[in-house]
């Protein structure tokens, strides 16, 4: 029986092999037979079929499908759809989420932020969008030597350069572009470059849930750091990205702890090596991912109220790309909505499909009558009268 009391039972996730883990199967109980067909488990995928998400959910029992009736679904539903889902339905992105993902948005809050609470947000590189603020980064550009242009709406490294001191920004990229402060002095492991990208999930939006997830990855710079002037020009020794880096000198991913790619528990090895304390900075980065999605808090509640009518339907799994300077002071970069659920690589098969597992398995999805009548169908707690795990 489930330890708390009242408590719908909800799905238990094994973890697929490629996670390397086992998952305590201490409070569970099998569903029952004869419910297996009213209240088989299914999930939807948007446009693309991702193995690590289709691996793990598998692994778990769902099957995939195109139906409306889907208990998980995977990528932006219609806010018709949204309107239409039970309560015991789960969608991954939260209506509102770009107010994060788009680099203006996010820019946007967050400079909001640092004006109200200067102390508190000392994270967030000096930004300026240009479409409408170009010419206070032409009076302020003298501040840094160095600023990084980036499209306000894109990804994977695409359309990002450096911008030199003297340098004029191009005429076309001034409506498409951001220029932020870059952060010149990177901590370095073995003499490259380095950012981490961080797993979130947002459970829900009021009251505002947070989970930041253990493992993630630390992606490497493929050539050595230097800020001299005639290297801004070199990707490879200032994107930390992994689609710009696989074409790198040492993308090898294969050994945990080399190349191009580590686990986040590799890392904090590295750090323990080199006598960081690995408890301090992730605390910090821990407050910084709290003060950057509160940032954007106030659209989130009504986006969802306007859009669903269960506060539980919508969920979030954001990757934050964060960087670390010498001081050991984290900085954020960006936040992504849809992070790679790649799985190009032993690790990140081992890391991504452990934390789309451990996403499904914390959301508690309660199995529902598929083929029921009126709006709402019944629970499988409500049909059976029985608990399950806790």
């Amino acid at each position: 029986k489930s330890i708390y009391t009242g408590r719908p039972p909800t799905v238990f996730c094994f973890y697929p092999e490629d996670s390397q883990q086992k998952r305590d199967e201490t409070h569970t109980l099998p569903l029952r037979e004869d419910l297996l067909s009213s209240h088989r488990l299914s999930y939807r995928l948007g446009l693309s079929s991702l193995f690590v998400i289709s691996s793990a959910m598998k692994a778990a029992g769902f099957r995939k499908t195109k139906k409306r009736d889907a208990n998980v679904s995977w990528g932006k539903l219609t806010d018709e759809r949204l309107k239409i889902m039970n309560r015991h339905q789960r969608v991954n992105h939260l209506p509102g989420c770009w107010q994060l993902g788009r680099k203006d948005n996010l820019w946007v809050n967050l400079s909001r932020m640092v004006r109200k609470f200067p102390s508190d947000y000392t994270f967030v590189p000096q930004t300026h969008i240009l479409s409408h603020d170009y010419e206070n980064f032409v009076r302020n550009r003298g501040v840094h030597d160095i600023w990084i242009l980036k499209p306000v709406a894109s990804s994977c490294g695409r359309g990002i350069r450096l911008l030199r001191k003297g340098e004029v920004v191009p005429k076309k990229l001034r409506t498409t572009h951001l220029a932020a402060q870059y952060i010149s002095n990177p901590h370095l492991v073995n003499g490259y470059k380095y950012d981490l990208r961080i797993y979130v999930l947002v459970t829900c939006a009021d009251p505002l849930r947070i989970y930041m997830y253990e493992e993630g990855l630390a992606r490497f710079a493929t050539e050595e750091y230097t800020k001299a002037s005639a290297s801004l020009k070199e990707r490879f020794v200032h994107l930390t990205n992994y689609s710009v880096n696989k074409d790198g000198r040492f993308v090898n991913t294969n050994t945990d702890g080399q190349g191009s790619k580590w686990s986040l528990a590799a890392l904090k090895r590295r750090y323990v090596e080199m006598g960081i304390d690995v408890e301090g900075l992730f605390a910090r980065i821990k407050d910084l991912i709290v003060k950057t999605i509160i940032s954007a808090e106030a659209y989130l509640p009504n986006s969802i109220s306007r859009c669903a009518n269960h506060r539980n339907n919508c969920f979030e799994l954001f990757g934050f790309d964060v960087l670390i300077d010498k001081q050991l002071k984290p900085w954020i970069i960006e936040v992504n909505v849809c992070p790679s659920m790649n799985g190009d690589s032993a690790l990140d098969r081992r890391i991504k499909t452990s934390l789309i597992s451990d996403t499904v398995h914390l959301l508690g999805v309660v199995p529902f009558q598929k083929k029921g009548k009126g709006p709402e169908q019944a629970s499988y707690s409500e049909i059976a009268g029985t608990t399950s795990r806790k």
